[in-house]
């Protein structure tokens, strides 16, 4: 009967997989948050894409970082501003954001929810389908939760997969540079270069620089010179306002910024790097990667931990530890998250834990001793 059933399966298209999956996305959604705050706020758009959209329409009027000049740009938007709602990302965002910024904020807000239900159905495609995790996947409550806040990890999450997809066909320049796109938010993604120095995947790397480059000359075309100063000064005004939330990050900051706390994410970020040179593959490097980034960035979030989608099924587990992947697909782990301390510490320990289980079970590391020419990607 199983076997009929998994033959069944395998006459859908894939696109009825798709679309299906993204069906079940939506109500998934809507299951998970509609006692929340955050859903009456979804609808009308009050949400972390007001400040997107804002900073859009600022591009070229030299106050894109302004925090007053934000905040009655969000009046004229939509009535009202959203307190501690910054223009905190790199201007080549706005600018790539523009067209966007040019129609009225519920029209633009729409197409932005559109794209992201359409940018879900070709994750399915290129990368949960033939990993056979498309249902955790539609269920995934860290997912549910970005897009319901109007944040855009699941368009990162997409940028990597299809960089990894690339990168399998030897595709490389073309994978760097859409693997560019992750430097939206370069903190989750600070190991990720040392995965493809380790595996010697030079054109990988001259796309990503290549594609990093243009970006950042393009922002600074459309926002001055001196826009890294400006972005800096917001993001201290946002690092001393975000600490009521700390004890729900999914890393380990979420015990407090101190010297306790930096040491044991740079102890955590060598231990990593280790793991990262040893993999077998790119593909699992990148999975560890990420698993490493997450837990030693500051300034995280459960919106933040779609990335896992991508990671999750790349990382190779011993049969032991499946069930360690099971667990982090459901949404058990991400409920603690958001219930605050000390029942959050589950999910950065349980990242931990899979990382070291993927990394030394099975023989998935390289030999120490094994000479670096015999690196394989």
């Amino acid at each position: 009967m199983r076997n009929q059933d998994t033959t069944d399966l395998k006459k859908i298209p894939v696109l009825g997989h798709a679309a299906i999956a993204t069906l079940l996305l939506c109500v998934a959604t809507v299951g998970y948050t509609y006692r929340m705050p955050e859903f009456g706020r979804f609808f009308a758009g009050i949400n972390d894409f007001l400040p997107r959209y804002t900073q859009a329409r600022m591009v070229d009027t030299g106050q894109m970082y302004s925090i007053e000049a934000g905040y009655r740009e969000q009046e004229r938007a939509v009535g009202l501003h959203i307190v501690g709602a910054y223009h905190d990302r790199m201007p080549w965002q706005a600018l790539l954001m523009a067209p966007l910024g040019r129609l009225p904020y519920l029209w633009a807000y729409s197409i932005w929810i559109a794209l992201h239900l359409a940018c879900f159905a070709a994750f399915i495609c290129i990368w949960l389908l033939p990993r056979d995790c498309v249902l955790w996947g539609a269920t995934f409550l860290p997912l549910a939760a970005s897009i319901i806040v109007g944040q855009d990890t699941l368009l990162l999450a997409v940028c990597l997969a299809g960089a990894l997809q690339l990168a399998e066909t030897r595709r490389d320049l073309a994978a760097g540079l859409l693997l560019s796109l992750c430097t939206a938010k370069p903190h989750l993604f600070v190991l990720v270069p040392f995965a493809l120095i380790a595996h010697r995947r030079w054109r990988m790397i001259n796309g990503a620089v290549l594609g990093t480059v243009g970006l950042l000359t393009a922002g600074t075309a459309a926002a001055g010179l001196d826009w890294p100063v400006r972005l800096l000064a917001i993001m201290n005004t946002l690092g001393k306002a975000s600490g009521g939330d700390m004890d729900r990050r999914p890393s380990l900051f979420q015990f407090g910024v101190n010297e306790w706390t930096i040491g044991a994410a740079l102890v955590l970020a060598l231990v990593f790097g280790f793991l990262i040179w040893r993999s077998r593959n790119l593909e699992m490097g990148i999975a560890l990667a990420v698993l490493g980034g997450i837990l030693i960035a500051p300034h995280t979030a459960i919106y933040d931990l779609p990335l896992l989608l991508v990671a999750l099924p790349a990382l190779p587990l011993p049969s032991y530890g499946r069930w360690l992947r099971i667990a982090l697909f459901t949404p058990v782990p991400y409920w603690a998250l958001l219930n605050g301390a000390p029942w959050s510490a589950v999910v950065p320990l349980m990242l931990l834990v899979a990382g070291g289980v993927s990394a030394l079970g099975s023989g998935r590391l390289k030999s120490a001793f094994q000479p670096a020419g015999k690196r394989h990607a």
